[in-house]
Formats: C-alpha cells, structure tokens, sequence
C-alpha cells in the first residue's frame, strides 16, 4: 500500500509531500509522545499524531516514517485523517 492508496481511500487532504505520495507504507504507528515515536516507530511506518509542531517533521525525517495530523471536526473535536 502507498501513501496516495490510503489518501484515497480515505479521502484526505495533502498539505505538503506530494512528492511522496507513492512511497510504500510498510505499517503505522500511534502516539503524540515524540520520544516514544523515537524509540519505537519502524521506518516505513505511516504515523498518526495530534501534534503539529517543527519537532514532528524532524522525528518523520529521523525515523524515515510518513506523518498525518489529526484535523479539527465542525464539531470541533479531532478526528485524525478527515477532511472537515
């Protein structure tokens, strides 16, 4: 599967990164704690995080791992992956 097979699927927005859109996903992995992305996710991994800071691109790129966050819901909760 590849990054652009789950932005269809799920019909998500792409922000930035199109040039890897058609890397492969080789599994995920879930946290906000970046020292636990750091000392656990697989390169590969797609990650999924409500985090959103500078220090998230840098723990993607150190890990070689794809990363969404979660977008704000019209109800105003997050719901990770949704377009609004």
């Amino acid at each position: 599967m590849t990054v652009q097979d789950i932005v269809s699927q799920l019909n998500l927005t792409v922000c930035s990164g199109q040039e890897g859109l058609q890397r492969e996903v080789k599994g995920g992995y879930t946290s906000d704690l970046l020292s636990d992305v750091m000392g656990h996710a697989q390169e590969g991994d797609v990650w999924v995080t409500l985090q959103t800071h500078k220090n998230v691109m840098a723990i993607a790129s150190l890990k070689e791992i794809r990363r969404h966050s979660g977008e704000r819901t019209r109800s105003g909760r997050r719901h990770p992956g949704r377009k609004q």
